[in-house]
């Protein structure tokens, strides 16, 4: 019984935070809105079947009302489109047909907080031996779901390769430190400091840029932790030329 009040809670509070992320108010930390919560709060019924417990989970009755979430959908329609992504994910994990990469950017689509209660649910699968079969049925919306052992393995493995993402990003601002002890730093345009990791070699050769408006091409590496959902950048500097020069 513990096992299964564990995983029903972590699949809870992933359908509340895949419900942030559809009503695009997503936060990584701290408090669910109440009007999210309301729409995504299931309630427990269970009922015993041939070798397994069957939990019948139903919606919530009350729904979103105005800005609250986009172009005003109720809560079952909001339940409908979490239940939809959330199975979609699981169903691309227990299937070999599709390809790692369609699950890692599903996973990046719900941000880390939904993230971290998937792999708090493929946790507890994995360790309590629990295959978990889900269905959802709402007027002519259905859709199933499996989550067994082998497929919660490879949930927590997405969830890994979320962990870190590198892309290439210019930034336009003034180049307030230049030394060869610590790293250069750039005030933005738009008021971010940002220090930028450079080999002893490229610092030395900054110092005509010092004080002066530049823009820089970077690599930016965030990285998020799966327990906290907090976000950590990394920049190293690629290229850097005069800003004037630049927008000439």
């Amino acid at each position: 019984m513990r096992e299964a009040t564990s995983i029903l809670g972590s699949l809870q509070e992933a359908v509340s935070a895949c419900g942030q992320a559809i009503a695009k108010k997503a936060t990584a930390a701290g408090s669910v809105q109440a009007a999210i919560l309301r729409a995504t709060e299931l309630r427990l019924s269970p009922a015993l079947g041939f070798g397994s417990v069957v939990f019948h989970l139903g919606g919530a009755a009350e729904s979103l009302e105005g800005s609250e979430t986009p172009d005003g959908v109720g809560s079952d329609i909001l339940l409908d489109r979490v239940f939809r992504d959330l199975f979609s994910i699981l169903n691309s994990v227990e299937s070999d047909d599709l390809g790692e990469a369609t699950t890692v950017d599903s996973l990046k689509l719900l941000g880390p907080r939904a993230v971290r209660h998937l792999n708090d649910l493929a946790k507890e699968v994995t360790e309590s031996d629990i295959d978990i079969d889900l269905s959802w049925l709402n007027g002519s919306c259905s859709a199933n779901a499996s989550l067994h052992r082998r497929g919660a393995l490879a949930l927590k493995d997405a969830i890994q390769r979320t962990r870190e993402e590198v892309e290439q990003k210019s930034f336009h601002g003034t180049l307030s430190t230049v030394s060869t002890l610590v790293h250069p730093q750039l005030l933005t345009d738009d008021g971010q400091r940002i220090d930028m990791s450079v080999s002893p070699e490229e610092a030395a050769s900054l110092g005509n840029y010092f004080n002066r408006r530049v823009v820089v091409e970077v690599e930016q590496t965030t990285t998020w932790s799966v327990t906290t959902g907090k976000e950590t950048l990394r920049y190293r500097l690629l290229t850097i030329g005069f800003a004037e020069e630049a927008d000439a």
